[in-house]
């Protein structure tokens, strides 16, 4: 235990007899307007909620008589606390922020994260008064580990800006014949009446709020930017984001700074050449209908005239609502170290493929995802998209072929699907024009009366077991149920990406914010403590999924640089090395990639391992043996 509790003979404040009063103290590093707060499993430290955790208080050198501890990082707090009981806790850093109509709320700025939390184990009292003392501990610091995680989103939304090298478009020649750095500088437009046409005044309370990542390997970590932003070079990915409590308030100002010819890699010195400003433009908030999409804004010169365009990709993160986070524990960043896991892909593997590849269960059925569970897989990997009443179904395609018929019997209409655009009736014919549809347009009762037809049902050959567990279209919420609570779930988010061709996987789909609201509303409520890890091909989602919550690790599922499928339009699933970066800069517990990603690229692993990323792989090579002893002597955490 890292702390004992000691007795005291008085206490100014005597606590009732059958408290204690505890003395925890704590050294942390903290920036302006940053507090340390306390949040514990008993009542009094708000059970792990963030609305219960107690604020500690900033001791000087005339407070305290602790000489571990600076004056300027040691924080306490002397609380009553239950007696004979063992206490968990952790201590988080947090702001203060205070939402339209002054309601004030606490933001986690950082937490403790290790798995087993602080514990301190509270003597009986025998009727007298009791004090606890600690010597201060160091935040994030627990058995000769530190272990400190970037909070979620609680009340605040998040902002991402990001630009491609081709992002600025100058219009005259003598500018495009320089590099230009990108400077952001926020700004909250409720200052606007209260400001004397100084822009710096409208910005200073952001002004260190603003960070940047590069998706390259010395940058794709988010940091402050610098004191002239960061150049857009040819072929780089430049990412800002920023934490703010009401988006629809806040603007952008883009600062351009031109460097002459061969100082663009020379560190800038305030001795040295200065860039130099050549102009701005401005972005500004979007409503919540307009949180996601690109956006091209004119760039204005020193003169006010136009001198260019810059091409920007606007994303905005919400708070999940639909959940409540806590500070009980985190798995976001946990993977226990262990022999490779076996998992099941779409349960019991791929069922429409080439016939004699084809498992012998329906794919994302609960029949098939139970099988590969009594076969011993670890985990089971599916596809989870929306029906269009936004329930959360187990379905891989975007669409399917239906054709409308009279059942046998009834006078209900059923319509009967395909993957692949086959139909057959129960004899083996043709029944009737096929007519591709969306999944999400339809309902979930819409899909459960839907038969679906399997590849190898074209010659009427295989037939399909017709019991409810072995029908497509299960929800989430029923795997989650009924499945055995001891096998994890490879939860794969469907959401469409464009592709580098033009074409669409799915065009007019749901809102990001509402639909990975949706599927984290459904997790949350039915896991119970199954192990579960998401993954999604759009980074941008992966994103989302990281911040709205803290519980569940997320990867970011790519197949590279692999040609089996049209390549996205999206720069960031290209190589696997900028999938790497990706991961890294959105601090995601790894990366999902495809087994010819690791047989061709031999820096992989060894990159993953000393970035801290878990590598897991899929793809159809993995049902060869050798090929899976390949991949699990190569320290792949799952196949």
């Amino acid at each position: 235990m890292e702390q004992q509790a000691q007795e005291s003979a008085a206490s100014a404040v005597a606590p009732s007899q059958h408290e204690l009063s505890v003395r925890f103290a704590v050294t942390a590093t903290t920036a302006s307007g940053e507090f340390v707060f306390l949040s514990g499993s008993c009542h009094e430290l708000g059970k792990w909620r963030l609305s219960g955790a107690v604020v500690l208080n900033k001791e000087d050198s005339t407070t305290t008589s602790d000489t571990a501890a600076t004056s300027s990082n040691l924080w306490t707090l002397t609380i009553p606390l239950p007696v004979g009981q063992e206490i968990s806790y952790r201590y988080f850093v947090g702001t203060y922020g205070e939402l339209h109509g002054s309601e004030r709320v606490v933001l986690v700025r950082t937490f403790e994260s290790h798995i087993e939390s602080r514990k301190v184990r509270t003597p009986q009292t025998n009727g007298r008064v009791h004090e606890a003392t600690y010597e201060p501990a160091q935040y994030g610091l627990l058995g000769g580990k530190e272990r400190v995680q970037r909070g979620w989103l609680s009340a605040e939304s998040e902002v991402h800006l990001r630009f491609l090298s081709n992002a600025i478009h100058w219009w005259k020649a003598r500018h495009r014949a320089k590099a230009h750095s990108i400077l952001i500088v926020p700004m909250d437009l409720r200052y606007r009446e209260n400001s004397q046409e100084d822009e710096d005044d409208l910005s200073s309370p952001y002004a260190n709020e603003m960070e940047l990542a590069v998706l390259n390997q010395d940058e794709c970590r988010f940091r402050q930017q610098g004191k002239f932003g960061r150049i857009l070079k040819p072929d780089e990915v430049v990412i800002f984001r920023m934490r703010v409590l009401e988006p629809q308030f806040m603007a952008y100002r883009c600062d351009f700074f031109a460097y002459e010819p061969g100082t663009e890699d020379v560190a800038v010195t305030e001795e040295g050449p200065q860039p130099k400003n050549v102009g701005c433009c401005y972005i500004f908030p979007s409503n919540a209908k307009d949180s996601y999409g690109d956006r091209t804004v004119m760039i204005n010169g020193m003169k006010h005239q136009p001198i260019g365009q810059l091409f920007v990709h606007y994303m905005m993160v919400q708070p999940c609502k639909a959940i409540e986070s806590t500070l009980e524990v985190s798995y976001a960043k946990y993977w226990r170290k262990r022999k490779p896991l076996d998992i099941g892909h779409r349960g019991s593997g791929n069922s429409f493929s080439v016939k004699t590849q084809c498992a012998s269960l329906r794919e994302n059925t609960i029949a098939s995802l139970a099988g590969a569970s009594s076969n011993g897989a670890d985990f089971v990997e599916f596809d989870v998209q929306l029906s269009k009443d936004k329930v959360p179904v187990i379905y891989h395609d975007f669409t399917c072929y239906i054709t409308m018929r009279r059942r046998h019997g009834s006078g209900d209409s059923i319509s009967s699907t395909s993957s692949n655009g086959s139909s057959r009736g129960d004899g083996g014919d043709a029944f009737g024009e096929l007519y591709e549809m969306p999944v999400k347009d339809l309902t979930l009762h819409q899909l459960h009366m839907l038969k679906l037809n399997h590849v190898s049902e074209k010659d009427g050959s295989t037939k399909y077991n017709v019991a409810d567990d072995h029908q497509p279209f299960p929800s989430l919420e029923k795997a989650l149920r009924v499945l055995d609570p001891d096998v994890g779930f490879n939860v794969e988010i469907k959401f469409p990406l464009s592709y580098k061709d033009g074409k669409h996987e799915a065009e007019n789909y749901f809102e990001r914010n509402e639909f990975v609201d949706v599927i984290l509303a459904a997790t949350y409520k039915h896991a119970g403590k199954r192990r579960i890890i998401f993954s999604c091909f759009d980074p941008d989602t992966c994103a989302m999924v990281r911040v709205k919550q803290n519980k569940y690790p997320v990867s970011y599922l790519s197949h590279g640089e692999v040609t089996l499928w049209p390549a996205y339009a999206d720069s960031r699933t290209h190589t696997t090395r900028t999938v790497l970066y990706t991961a890294i800069a959105y601090d995601l517990l790894g990366i999902n990639v495809h087994t010819q990603n690791v047989l061709t690229n031999e820096w992989l692993i060894q990159e993953a391992k000393d970035a801290g990323m878990v590598l897991i792989v899929w793809g159809d090579e993995n049902n060869d043996p050798a090929v899976i002893r390949q991949m699990n002597d190569s320290t792949s955490a799952g196949v």
